[in-house]
């Protein structure tokens, strides 16, 4: 089963803002706006459409009702809701309803990113919300009616696949810049702005529109914080992928403390192993890493208090390569897998990490690195 917004397609960059995706959900207990005509493959929905029903519930009673015992389900994934050909891309003050809880696609499609980039795509984001998980857990009359459920495909829950990705193995190869510009900042103080507004900031939100927090990670009610297998994933062979951090973060002196701009919140856990999203998740080789100039080495920052993630493992270096930051994506202020990547490049997959990096010391040794 695939979740299929309504999509925005971009051939030259342009903006998007303002725009609400509602999600799965959502979507599916609204009969007002929108009819049993748009669900193809579903026949006597009206049996099995409230205001109150989750996305577990429906599926369960419809395939228990409506399909046969012979039936497979072996995936619930999601498509993109924006793609990007070229060109400058903003996107601004939007808000995403969670898609699916499952992985998968069809074939070489789409890995259920919220923007799908196709080509040289320079992304801008900021003022984003992301609206709650969708949770499969179990299907006990489906099952037990006969219906084989491939659960690593199906259960979990999650808001989507992940954020951003092209779509490898078999798009072009591309020049990618992702980066989170501030487009208000207010209270000068000498050089110093306060840049900590929801224009500014992504919005990690629980299904009542909370924030997500680190206590509710693992939350079966609702509470758990929108997360994602990946934020950061796919990206094709052969593609140079430039990250910007927080320009509000390039001196400490540009802003007054406790005033950055960042992430709001707090991912849940991914459903696959118990832990947060992945930061940057590369499956092909090789790949070019670079960061933007003037930023600090830290891709992802904690709204006001501009807490960066670093990494708090010892540290092993190699060329062009990566290790996890953490050993619990709970031990950093956002619940991110992310990793520390070492300026260089692999010899066996010619993968390359370059740019803006920060000098930390490994084993007496200086080296240049990027939290990513």
């Amino acid at each position: 089963m695939a979740a299929r917004p309504s999509y925005l397609s971009f051939a030259e960059g342009g903006s998007c803002n303002g725009v609400i995706w509602l999600g799965a959900d959502k979507t599916l207990n609204d009969t007002t706006n929108f009819p049993n005509s748009i669900y193809s493959g579903f026949e006597n929905l009206e049996d099995y459409r409230n205001t109150t029903v989750s996305m577990e519930d429906f599926l369960d009673n419809y395939m228990d009702a409506e399909l046969p015992g012979t039936y497979q389900f072996d995936k619930y994934y999601s498509f993109a809701n924006i793609f990007v050909d070229k060109g400058v891309f903003q996107l601004n003050n939007c808000v995403f309803g969670p898609k699916c809880s499952g992985l998968g696609s069809i074939g070489y499609g789409d890995f259920g990113p919220t923007v799908r980039l196709r080509g040289d795509v320079d992304l801008q984001m900021n003022g984003l919300y992301f609206l709650g998980t969708i949770r499969i857990a179990a299907l006990a009359d489906a099952v037990a009616k006969g219906v084989n459920v491939i659960t690593d495909n199906v259960y979990g829950t999650r808001h989507s696949q992940c954020l951003v990705s092209t779509r490898e193995p078999v798009s072009a190869p591309g020049a990618i810049k992702i980066s989170f510009p501030y487009v208000v900042q207010f209270n000068p103080s000498g050089d110093n702005y306060d840049r900590d507004y929801d224009a500014n900031c992504i919005h990690i939100l629980d299904n009542n529109g909370h924030y997500g927090l680190m206590a509710n990670r693992e939350a079966t009610d609702g509470t758990r914080g929108a997360t994602f297998e990946s934020l950061i994933h796919g990206i094709a062979p052969g593609s140079q992928i430039t990250t910007g951090g927080f320009s509000s973060y390039q001196s400490s002196a540009f802003t007054n403390p406790n005033h950055h701009h960042g992430w709001a919140g707090v991912f849940g856990d991914d459903s696959d192993d118990g832990q947060g999203p992945k930061g940057i998740e590369l499956t092909i080789d090789p790949v070019t890493l670079f960061r933007q100039p003037s930023y600090q080495g830290s891709l992802w920052q904690q709204a006001r208090t501009g807490t960066r993630l670093t990494s708090d493992e010892t540290l092993t270096y190699d060329a062009g390569n990566s290790q996890l930051a953490y050993g619990d994506s709970a031990d950093n202020a956002l619940n991110i897998r992310s990793r520390v990547w070492y300026k260089g490049i692999d010899t066996e997959t010619a993968q390359v990490v370059g740019g803006s990096l920060e000098t930390i010391t490994i084993s007496s040794t200086d080296r240049e690195v990027f939290y990513g």
